[in-house]
């Protein structure tokens, strides 16, 4: 893809680029993301050669960890409204950047998948299915940033939330619990962007 590559097992320094989004035309996320090379990426998506027109409405699964518990539920709702299944481990990167690129809408639990709406030109609306015991800003001020809109959606509490908060070893290991979501939460997301 053009990036220069270097392979050391030394300390590596490098520039970074921080701030405040003031304006949602700075689009910082992209730079962060990026740098100066994303005018690249632009030109090797419009160049890429895909097999089919990708949805406009997708629904971004998991298989492993932090699976819905209730997901056939939630993917006949979704699929009533036009949404499109996609598990990302499935696709190669070009397939996973042209298709956040070209969403309007996406569902998607909280995790790295939603990193490549950072390409979206078309004001992406993110409804970001979230643990209850996890809560995150980051994906709602990087969709703010390149002029989307963001919901998110609280799971059910787990019965051992409390226990594993408490005594586990690990407080964290909560966060990567299988999720349930209620699909009337979903449909006030759904109408809430709409």
């Amino acid at each position: 893809m053009g990036f220069p590559t270097i392979c050391t097992d030394r300390a590596v320094s490098g520039q970074m680029l921080t701030g405040t989004v003031h304006n949602r035309d700075l689009q910082l996320w992209r730079v962060g993301l990026f740098g100066r090379n994303f005018a690249q990426f632009d030109q090797l998506l419009a160049s890429a050669e895909l097999s089919k027109q990708p949805p406009e409405k997708i629904f971004i699964s998991r298989r492993g960890s932090r699976i819905l518990t209730n997901e056939a539920e939630i993917e006949a709702l979704l699929h009533k409204r036009g949404f499109q299944k996609i598990y990302f481990e499935d696709l190669n990167l070009l397939e996973q950047w042209s298709l956040c690129q070209r969403a309007k809408v996406v569902v998607a639990i909280h995790g790295a998948a939603i990193e490549n709406l950072a390409f979206n030109y078309a004001g992406v609306k993110l409804i970001e299915l979230m643990h209850p015991g996890y809560a995150t800003r980051f994906y709602r001020r990087c969709i703010e940033s390149i002029g989307g809109r963001w919901c998110g959606v609280t799971a059910q509490m787990p019965k051992n939330l409390i226990h594993d908060l408490e005594l586990a070893p690990n407080p964290l290991l909560f966060a990567g619990y299988d999720l349930s979501i209620s699909p009337k939460s979903i449909e006030l997301a759904l109408d809430f962007l709409a």
